[in-house]
């Protein structure tokens, strides 16, 4: 992406992946103002390949690649290791609307099993949309490596007008935040929920989060 970054004599570029028979139709309707976008980025874009740690050895071996990149695929990678956040350009769940959505923390409940956080979006711009809540974690160091954040779950609104808000119940189940010992730091071969505070973060992206600042120890 350094291309048009770096270039300010370009204002806009439109990206169109595989949307297959109908993919460019829905995108002539997100242009012309029919349709307002609501997707999220399942990807990181960064300036450069280089940017990307698998970038070094994908071509080192004619018979296949060496996974080298261990836990850190990624946003990941880019949110934990030291230096990398400056290479994103669009980070992980990031999105464009054409209204503007506010998010607010509205209840916290420890169900045992599970936590459920409750979120409050409310379309503050001048025409309808949907907005996607993303809950992230992070989880206490310990004997483990772990990344610095980790999408614990998420959810779409329904089409708000403006003015309007609503309720969205976001469910992370506590043991899916286990890591798994491969080594036998804690436990040879077992998923480790290891003890300290796990931090909990809500918004639209992983760079554009708010902390609940309720942990969960």
């Amino acid at each position: 992406t350094s291309w048009f970054v770096e270039n300010k004599n370009i204002s806009s570029v439109l990206f169109l992946g595989q949307g297959g028979m109908e993919g460019a139709v829905a995108a002539v309707e997100i242009l012309l103002g029919k349709k307002n976008p609501s997707g999220k980025l399942t990807d990181t874009f960064a300036r450069r390949l280089e940017d990307y740690p698998s970038t070094d050895t994908f071509h080192d071996f004619a018979g296949g690649v060496e996974y080298q990149d261990d836990i850190f695929v990624g946003y990941r990678y880019f949110e934990t290791i030291p230096g990398k956040k400056d290479c994103v350009v669009y980070p992980f769940g990031y999105g464009l609307s054409y209204t503007d959505f506010d998010i607010s923390l509205a209840g916290q409940n420890d169900g045992g099993d599970k936590i459920a956080f409750t979120v409050k979006v409310t379309n503050t711009g001048k025409v309808a949309g949907k907005e996607v809540v993303q809950l992230y974690y992070s989880a206490p160091d310990g004997k483990l490596t772990k990344p610095n954040m980790i999408l614990g779950g998420f959810r779409k609104t329904p089409e708000l007008k403006p003015g309007e808000s609503c309720f969205v119940v976001v469910d992370i189940v506590k043991n899916e935040m286990a890591s798994y010992d491969d080594e036998g730091a804690v436990k040879k071969s077992a998923w480790v929920l290891e003890k300290g505070d796990y931090k909990f973060f809500y918004g639209n992206s992983v760079r554009n989060v708010k902390e609940t600042g309720t942990p969960f120890s």
